[in-house]
């Protein structure tokens, strides 16, 4: 019946009506103040904010270690065009003192270019064969190489074999010396 309250009800309650709570206004029983939820807001962007600087971070340390291994790449290269030129020299010019006096013994150290050494010693193997040795050093790094040369009774030179050697191999700068 409409009229009747319910059991265990108070008259007050029935006169009010339902609760009705307006969007606008937070709940008093949630506790929840509008500085609250602003703050609330404020704190979870400040945070957002520091995970996306930390993730922008994170990818320039990458894109800088990148670039910091691309850059050592291309100066190891430099540096073995550097090498490899030095020792090219080095066969040039013992091949060449070779060409003009068959008892030459090879060029002792000595500097070539900026910051590059280059050595060469020939050794004979019989009366018509020479082992040359050339040595180049250029930025701390050390580069060989062997060639077997024949010199042909007109006093042309041939190269029989050529190969790149350990540098250890080819003897230390002091062996490289003529003797």
């Amino acid at each position: 019946m409409p009229g009747r309250p319910r059991p265990g009800t108070r008259p007050r309650d029935l006169l009010s009506g339902p609760r009705r709570i307006s969007p606008a206004k937070p709940s008093a029983a949630a506790g929840a103040s509008p500085a609250a939820a602003c703050r609330r807001q404020r704190g979870y962007a400040l945070l957002l904010a520091l995970v996306v600087i930390f993730l922008v971070f994170i990818a320039l340390a990458m894109v800088f270690a990148a670039l910091a291994l691309r850059l050592r790449q291309a100066q190891l290269e430099t540096q073995t065009v550097h090498l490899v030129a030095l020792t090219d020299a080095g066969m040039a010019e013992a091949l060449a003192g070779l060409a003009q006096d068959p008892g030459f013994p090879g060029a002792p150290r000595h500097d070539l270019g900026r910051g590059g050494t280059i050595a060469s010693r020939v050794e004979p193997v019989d009366a018509q064969l020479f082992r040359v040795t050339a040595r180049a050093s250029y930025a701390g790094r050390l580069r060989a190489a062997q060639a077997i040369v024949q010199l042909a009774p007109a006093g042309e030179l041939r190269v029989v074999s050529w190969q790149r050697v350990a540098a250890e191999d080819a003897g230390g700068t002091s062996s490289l010396q003529p003797h």
